[in-house]
C-alpha cells in the first residue's frame, strides 16, 4: 500500500516548502507594505509637500506684513491727514520720491480722500516715476472701493494683468484718532524676482505663472489631497478670484511607490534562499528597523527630535541612507527651529530683543533670585518726547533713534544673563546685576552716558536740545525666599511707578525704587543724582 501513496524527496518539499513560504512571504510583504508602510510614507510624503506649501504662504505673508507696516506706519501719521486737506505738494517730493519707491519696493502708490477720490497716485518702473498712469487710473475706478477699509486690508490683485500685493490703511492722526481722513494705498509687483525671494526664504523652487488665469484652479490655500511632483496653484484675492498662480516642485518628488526596486530585489533573494534571508531580515534588517521605529515612535511621545544613532552600525545601504537622510532633516530642523525662535525674540526695528523675549527673561530672572540671593535691577526706559521727534523729524529719522538708542542700551549689558529688550513703541527695558549702590551707579553712568553719546539732535524737546530719556529703577537687594510672597508684576509695577516719577519731574532724569526684605515696595521713589 505505501508503494502506491505520492512521495516527496527532502529536495521535493524543501522546494515546495520553499516555493510555498517564498509566495506567502511574498504575499505578505505586499499586504504588509500596501496596508502599512506604504499608506505612511503616503501620508509622510502629503505632509512634506504639505508642510512646503505652507512654507511658501507663510513667505508670502510676511512680505504681506512687511508692506502692511509701511502702509500703515505712512497712514497713522499727522502728515499724512495734513496732505488729504492740504494737498501740499511738498508731502509728496519728501515721502513719495523714486528713492522711496525702489527703497521700499513699490511698483505704485495711491492716496485717497476721506470720499475715496484719488488725491495722488503714480507708477514706478525703469529707476522712475510715472505719474498718474492710465493702468492704476482703471484699477482705482474700478476696484478701490474695496480698500477703503475702516482700519488696514491686503490682498493680491491683478492690476495692468499683473499680479500685485496691494495693502491699504486708513489715514488717521498718530494720538490714535478714529476720524478716517482717506487710505493709503501702497503696491508692490509680484514678479519673478520676488517670487526668487520668497524661493529662498521657503527653501522652495518656485515658478511664477503668467496670466491669465483659468476659471478652475487649485486653491493653494486648502489641504492638499493627493502627492505630486510639481503642485500648481493659485491664490485668490479677497473676492475670491485668482490673482497669483504658482508652480512648486517638491522636494520629495511624486512620493513613494507600492512595489520598487528594492521591494523587488528582495523578493528575488527571499525566493533563492529563504533561510539565509530570514536571518538577514531579522539580524541585518528587522532589528535595525524595529530599533528606528521605536526610537521614532519616542522621539513622537517625548516631543524632542534627536539623531538616529544605531547601537550596532547596519549593514543595508538603504539603512544607512535612511540614517543619515533622517539626521540631515533634524539638523535642518533645528537649524530652522534656532532661526524661528531668534526672529520670535527679535525686535524686526531695532534688530534687539523684543517684548517676548523680554518678558520670558523677567519670568526667569524672578524664579531665579527667588532661589539664589541676588542684588538685580530692572530699568524701564522711555524716550523723552518721542511723538515731537517723530512728528517733526519723520518715521524714518524716527525708526533710526530706535535702533540707535537700542543699539546703545543693548552695549550696556554686559553678562550673558542681562537683557536689553525693546518694551514696546518708544520704551524699552533692562535686567542686569547690580550688587550694591556702586555698580547701580556705574550701570546708571554707562546708559547716561550711552544716550548723551549718540548725539541726536532733538529741537523739539522742552528737556534738552538732543534726544534724552528718562527711565525708572526697581532695585531687589538681596533677593531670596522672601519673594515668594509677592508676583511678578510687584516688581515691574515699581519700575513703572519710578518712570512715572522720573517723567513727572521733568523728564531727562531717573528714579529709583528699593525693593528688599524689610521694605518690599517703597511708595515713594527716591531720586538719585550721579556724582557730580
Amino acid at each position: 500500500q505505501s508503494c502506491g501513496r505520492s512521495m516527496f524527496s527532502i529536495r521535493q518539499l524543501y522546494i515546495l516548502v520553499a516555493l510555498g513560504y517564498t509566495a506567502l512571504l511574498f504575499i505578505a510583504m505586499l499586504m504588509l507594505r500596501a496596508f502599512w508602510f506604504y499608506p505612511q510614507e503616503v501620508e509622510q510624503a502629503l505632509y512634506i509637500q504639505q508642510n512646503e506649501v505652507h512654507s511658501f504662504l507663510v513667505a508670502l505673508e510676511l512680505r504681506d506684513q512687511q508692506l502692511s507696516s509701511l502702509s500703515d506706519d505712512y497712514a497713522i501719521w499727522n502728515q499724512s491727514v495734513d496732505f488729504t486737506d492740504t494737498s501740499d505738494p511738498e508731502y509728496l517730493s519728501d515721502n513719495f520720491e523714486p528713492e522711496t519707491f525702489d527703497t521700499q519696493s513699490l511698483a505704485a502708490a495711491a492716496i485717497l480722500d476721506r470720499f475715496g477720490k484719488p488725491l495722488y497716485y503714480a507708477g514706478f518702473a525703469a529707476e522712475a516715476l510715472i505719474p498718474e498712469p492710465d493702468y492704476l487710473a482703471d484699477w482705482l475706478t474700478s476696484d478701490s472701493v474695496n480698500f477703503m477699509p475702516d482700519n488696514q486690508i491686503s490682498s493680491i490683485e491683478l492690476i495692468n494683468q499683473l499680479p500685485h500685493l496691494v495693502s491699504s490703511s486708513a489715514i488717521r492722526l498718530s494720538d490714535e484718532s478714529t476720524d478716517i481722513h482717506g487710505w493709503m494705498i501702497l503696491i508692490r509687483r509680484i514678479d519673478a524676482e520676488f517670487i526668487r525671494i520668497l524661493a529662498d526664504v521657503s527653501r522652495l523652487q518656485i515658478t511664477l505663472t503668467e496670466p491669465p488665469y483659468a476659471a478652475a484652479f487649485s486653491n493653494l490655500r486648502m489641504p492638499i489631497k493627493d502627492v505630486q511632483a510639481a503642485r500648481s496653484g493659485c491664490i485668490t484675492n479677497n473676492a475670491g478670484a485668482a490673482s497669483l498662480c504658482v508652480t512648486i516642485q517638491h522636494g520629495n518628488g511624486a512620493g513613494p511607490s507600492l512595489i520598487n526596486t528594492p521591494v523587488l530585489l528582495a523578493f528575488l533573494l527571499i525566493s533563492i534562499i529563504p533561510a539565509i534571508i530570514f536571518i538577514m531580515l531579522l539580524k541585518v534588517i528587522i532589528d535595525p528597523i524595529e530599533y528606528a521605529l521605536k526610537f521614532l515612535n519616542q522621539n513622537n511621545s517625548s516631543g524632542q527630535v534627536r539623531p538616529l544613532i544605531f547601537s550596532k552600525s547596519p549593514h543595508v545601504k538603504e539603512l544607512v541612507e535612511l540614517k543619515k537622510a533622517f539626521n540631515q532633516l533634524v539638523m535642518t530642523s533645528k537649524r530652522q527651529q534656532i532661526k524661528l525662535e531668534r526672529i520670535s525674540n527679535t525686535d524686526r526695528l531695532t534688530d534687539i530683543s523684543n517684548r517676548r523675549a523680554f518678558d520670558e527673561a523677567l519670568d526667569k530672572s524672578w524664579r531665579r533670585i527667588q532661589r539664589h540671593p541676588q542684588s538685580i535691577a530692572l530699568i524701564l526706559v522711555d524716550i523723552d518726547y518721542f511723538k515731537n521727534f517723530n512728528d517733526h523729524y519723520g518715521h524714518q529719522a524716527g525708526d533710526s533713534a530706535l535702533q540707535q538708542v537700542a543699539k546703545a542700551l543693548a552695549g550696556c549689558t554686559r553678562r550673558t544673563d542681562e537683557i536689553a529688550a525693546r518694551f514696546g513703541g518708544e520704551e524699552f527695558a533692562l535686567i542686569m546685576e547690580a550688587e550694591d549702590a556702586t555698580a547701580l551707579n556705574r550701570i546708571r553712568q554707562r546708559m547716561d552716558e550711552a544716550i548723551h553719546s549718540l548725539h541726536i539732535r532733538h529741537d523739539y524737546s522742552p528737556a534738552s536740545k538732543e534726544l534724552t530719556v528718562s527711565y525708572g529703577i526697581a532695585w531687589i537687594r538681596d533677593s531670596g525666599p522672601w519673594l515668594e510672597e509677592y508676583e511678578m508684576k510687584v516688581w515691574l509695577r515699581a519700575a513703572d511707578a519710578a518712570l512715572y516719577e522720573a517723567k513727572a519731574a521733568g523728564r531727562n532724569c531717573n528714579m529709583l525704587q528699593i525693593l528688599s526684605r524689610d521694605v518690599p515696595l517703597t511708595e515713594s521713589p527716591v531720586l538719585q543724582q550721579l556724582p557730580g
